[in-house]
């Protein structure tokens, strides 16, 4: 009995996840493809809700790789770096902040989400996470290269190159690399615990539910145990109990993957709807689709995805089709784009998504779209444009913002008023003219000829009066109408005349547009731009050096490093505090250091909240403009590697290379790297120069943790898997310490600390004044006090060089 009982309720809660949990049970929502968080929030407020629109699919909110050849294209944000909610259409508390406030409106927020794959190659993401796909890197999960199917443990993709070769190979389609991403290993309990985690976390911000990137190279039970440990809907906005609504992206291209498959889980996003309604608006016809008039029986006996008419989630387009060419139609056919949109909103089939575009410049080549890769409208520093309204309430700035178009948003309220109501009433000339009811609700009727006018009396199933026809103009709030009126006599017939050179060849109304009936909204009346050519405020050229951030701005002076003495620092609780870490690397690498409190799960990723992270501010002043920007915004010491303002390329606190050679041409006091009198080892140590607050440190000795990371390139060496550091030499160690992580150096803050690199050996020294008879300290040789003298008198005169090198 219990098995049968669980059973029941995995059922339960299988079809509850086809439900898009609208409210009011609204039919349409629409696809915002890369609008920022705030456009969105505000189109909510003052458009989407007040039109009724059920909600918003929104690209994926999660950080992914930056790429820029070509240059920020729309599928960098389909390459996932880690979970983190910040990319370029905002941060978490802007994306908190939007569904807040659609939530408010009455409107529901649906996340593009990834999870099949990961981002190949290496660097940092849009949130300056570090990921290197070659060893299976993604540190802000984080995930190993255990996580990942083609492993060298558990290779379960069996090509030699772990890409997909054979489309026809469901194992290999599951289980390879699509277009070369690594792909993650699902069936583990580890990675789907991190998937399920990142979903819980957006379901607590408030989401209503999520579209499956890429469903099909998934395996339909993994993805049902990981939908299996999501939580119910947060009840702040729906009702207790509810379900994430999910929709599959699945091209059923006949292959030897079914939606079918994937029909327990949620909705199917059928693909093939779009590409019926473009051959037979274009007119081109093959053997099975001819002209409007086989619309009659739509989804029964086509080949459509689905049979039930309650499961597929059905468009004109997407982000994806709308640049697969073919016979999809885009909002560039503005004449059958409103048509075949009127008519899906109208046709009882499917649950309703439709898309808001941005225009780019098409450039073709043997049949080819060369600049399909397109992102959105960008500005020069690459930040994305705002959505801008304009006076005829559509859109600027390059985006062409389609569910705006009369045609389409009146449209949208049609649906909502037939919802419920079966096709009845149909109509047709045998070719490409026809109309048909929605039970009582609603009527439509489309002229698709050439030339022929639709001249015909009709049924249209509506109670007797005038009605408003929301193609041609807008039934207003007082009852009156700004287009067309039709009159419907008393046996439910009414006169329809559409010529086939229209505009518009076509009429729809509803139960909700009778002339004299009060409407719910006053919307705006005017025709949109069009599309194809639209005005732009400004130039959406990409800049030259995406990577490279802006300079910041040049902080104060560094105290005379002549002088190792510790110097006054505020707020009181903040001792200068020296930490070198002896390693000798290539020219062009560079070091950084990690650390903080115990390395452990309580800390938490925000520095400024962490109790785990010890506040810093950088005393060395340097030229070099990649160090300047990795030190401005580095506020604390802390294990996650980047901070928000920290300069983009970042694996934590940036030290400086430095030598006790005194001939050599640059000093740390003038470029910010090379000689030091700090320095009484030798070349190739590496120094973090710092005021540190000590209040944040272990104890009353000031103990702290840290690991050092060398960068190279998109490569990196981390210590610290065994250091077993025990007590250290020089003048300033009290006592002996080990924290409880054997991986780390073990530091005091206000103290001088040098180790080497992945090595036990370390050495901890007070800052005193050095003397000729105390013995104590460290000494700098006489020579080396007589040319500091002299370059304090008249400074260097020597350039500097590049600090990292042989």
């Amino acid at each position: 009995m219990s098995i049968i009982i669980l059973l029941l309720v995995g059922l339960c809660g299988s079809l509850a996840q086809h439900d898009p949990n609208t409210v009011d049970n609204k039919q349409a929502i629409v696809q915002l493809f890369e609008w920022r968080w705030a456009d969105i929030a505000a189109e909510c407020e003052r458009f989407l809700g007040p039109h009724g629109f059920g909600g918003v699919q929104v690209s994926p909110p999660n950080e992914n790789r930056v790429i820029t050849n070509p240059y920020r294209p729309w599928w960098e944000r389909y390459q996932p770096v880690s979970y983190l909610l910040i990319t370029r259409s905002g941060d978490e508390d802007e994306f908190r902040d939007m569904v807040h406030r659609c939530n408010q409106n009455g409107v529901r927020i649906y996340v593009d989400l990834l999870i099949n794959h990961m981002a190949k190659g290496c660097g940092f993401g849009t949130g300056g996470s570090y990921y290197y796909d070659y060893g299976g890197e993604y540190e802000s999960v984080p995930y190993g290269p255990f996580d990942f199917n083609c492993n060298s443990v558990t290779k379960k993709c069996r090509t030699s190159d772990c890409l997909i070769r054979n489309a026809s190979d469901p194992y290999e389609l599951r289980n390879c690399r699509l277009d070369g991403m690594v792909d993650l290993t699902l069936d583990s309990d580890y990675v789907r615990g991190k998937v399920a985690d990142y979903m819980n976390h957006l379901i607590s911000i408030g989401v209503a539910g999520f579209r499956v990137n890429a469903a099909k190279h998934m395996w339909p039970e993994d993805l049902a145990a990981i939908f299996g440990l999501i939580s119910d809907l947060n009840t702040a906005y729906f009702p207790p109990g509810s379900r994430p609504f999910i929709f599959t992206e699945i091209h059923d291209d006949g292959g030897v993957i079914s939606p079918a498959e994937y029909d327990h889980l949620g909705r199917s996003t059928d693909f093939r709807y779009g590409e019926h309604l473009g051959y037979v608006f274009r007119k081109v016809y093959d053997s099975t689709l001819k002209d409007l008039a086989k619309f009659a029986n739509f989804g029964d006996g086509w080949d459509t995805q689905l049979d039930n008419a309650t499961l597929p989630l059905v468009f004109v387009d997407d982000h994806f089709s709308q640049r697969d060419g073919g016979s999809v139609l885009t909002f560039r056919d503005v004449r059958l784009y409103k048509m075949a949109n009127a008519f899906m909103l109208a046709f009882p089939y499917g649950f309703v998504r439709l898309m808001s575009s941005y225009y780019w410049e098409q450039r073709w080549y043997n049949g080819t779209d060369l600049n399909d890769w397109k992102g959105p409208p960008t500005d020069s520093e690459a930040n994305i444009m705002p959505v801008e309204i304009n006076s005829s309430g559509t859109c600027d700035n390059g985006w062409v913002c389609e569910h705006r178009w009369p045609q389409i948003r009146n449209m949208a309220k049609f649906r909502n008023v037939a919802a419920g109501h079966g096709l009845t009433n149909w109509w047709d000339n045998g070719n490409n003219q026809i109309a048909f009811s929605r039970g009582d609700s609603g009527f439509i009727a489309i002229n698709n000829e050439d030339e022929e006018a639709l001249e015909a009396t009709l049924q249209t199933g509506l109670s007797p009066g005038d009605y408003c026809d929301v193609i041609s103009g807008d039934h207003l709030s007082d009852g009156n109408c700004t287009g067309k009126t039709i009159t419907v006599d008393g046996d439910g017939r009414a006169r329809i005349y559409i010529a086939g050179d229209e505009e518009d060849p076509m009429i729809a109304i509803h139960a909700a547009s009778k002339v004299g009936g009060r409407s719910v909204v006053d919307p705006a009346t005017t025709a949109p731009v069009d599309p194809v050519d639209p005005v732009t405020d400004s130039g959406t050229s990409a800049p030259m050096d995406p990577v490279d951030p802006v300079n910041a701005s040049e902080t104060s002076g560094p105290v005379d490093p002549v002088n190792p003495t510790l110097a006054p620092t505020s707020p009181t609780e903040f001792e200068r505090t020296i930490v070198f870490i002896k390693k000798k690397a290539p020219f062009g690498n560079n070091m950084f250091l990690r650390g903080g409190l115990n390395n452990s799960p309580g800390c938490t990723r925000n520095p400024d909240t962490s109790q785990c992270a010890i506040r810093i501010v950088h005393r060395t002043n340097t030229t070099d403009s990649t160090l300047k920007n990795w030190m401005q915004g580095d506020d604390h010491l802390d294990w996650y590697g980047i901070e928000d303002e920290q300069g983009f390329g970042a694996h934590g606190s940036p030290l400086v290379w430095t030598t006790n050679d005194v001939d050599n041409s640059a000093t740390v006091r003038d470029q910010g790297y090379g000689y030091t009198p700090l320095n009484q080892w030798g070349p190739h140590y590496w120094m973090l120069d710092v005021d540190m607050d000590c209040s944040r440190t272990k104890d009353v000795d000031g103990w702290f943790e840290l690991k050092a990371v060398l960068g190279f390139g998109c490569g990196r060496q981390k210590e610290g898997f065994f250091i077993n550091q025990a007590s250290c030499d020089g003048t300033a160690v009290t006592k002996p310490y080990r924290g409880a992580n054997a991986n780390s150096h073990f530091a005091q803050c206000g103290k001088i600390n040098v180790f080497e690199f992945d090595n036990a050996t370390c050495t901890i020294n007070d800052f005193v004044v050095p003397t000729a008879s105390s013995g104590q300290g460290f000494n700098i040789p006489p020579f080396a006090l007589i040319t500091l003298t002299f370059c304090l008198l008249i400074g260097s005169v020597f350039d500097g060089f590049h600090q990292w090198h042989e």
